[in-house]
């Protein structure tokens, strides 16, 4: 499920930015739509919100996040898969898990556990996860049972996906003024 930053705004109590550092290039995204901003559902604005940032390294959204999960380079697909096992309610080899991932079982449970019991949550990923497994997580999502999730690409420089939108629905690749 995708959604706009508006529902985030107005219902996201959990907000994960993966491969996403929206304080570094798109800072207002913070203050007035994700975190910072209250909404319809969210009056307490950021006392109300839990933030986790899973990024390869520390960027300055992970220094505004409640939790950082420092992944290793190239490993999206495997925390996806043990996310998606939590879900499935398999338990991961916790050695197995740590060294693809760099990261313990313990966090990705606790990272499952905020998720499973979020009222609305969303995933706002960066070009980074685009790369290496957005397509897995758009997969994965329907899997973990979390029914009040969305998605949402955040791309760094441009939106790629309202452009994709408007190419698909305009029929048409020439930009469009309107």
């Amino acid at each position: 499920v995708t959604c706009s930053f508006g529902e985030i705004k107005n219902r996201g109590d959990l907000v994960i930015f993966w491969g996403a550092n929206p304080a570094g290039n798109q800072p207002r995204l913070l203050s007035q739509y994700t975190l910072d901003a209250t909404g319809m559902f969210i009056l307490g604005g950021r006392r109300e919100r839990t933030c986790v940032v899973i990024d390869v390294q520390p960027t300055e959204t992970s220094q505004q996040a409640d939790h950082f999960i420092a992944l290793k380079p190239g490993s999206d697909f495997e925390a996806l898969c043990a996310l998606r096992l939590l879900a499935k309610g398999v338990a991961p080899d916790g050695e197995l898990v740590g060294s693809a991932t760099g990261v313990p079982l313990a966090q990705w449970q606790a990272l499952f556990e905020q998720m499973r019991t979020a009222r609305y949550g969303a995933i706002l990923f960066g070009g980074g996860l685009t790369r290496t497994g957005a397509r897995v997580l758009v997969s994965t999502m329907p899997d973990l049972g979390l029914t009040p999730f969305a998605l949402a690409e955040k791309a760094a420089h441009t939106d790629t996906a309202r452009a994709k939108l408007l190419t698909r629905e305009l029929r048409s690749v020439i930009p469009t003024d309107f």
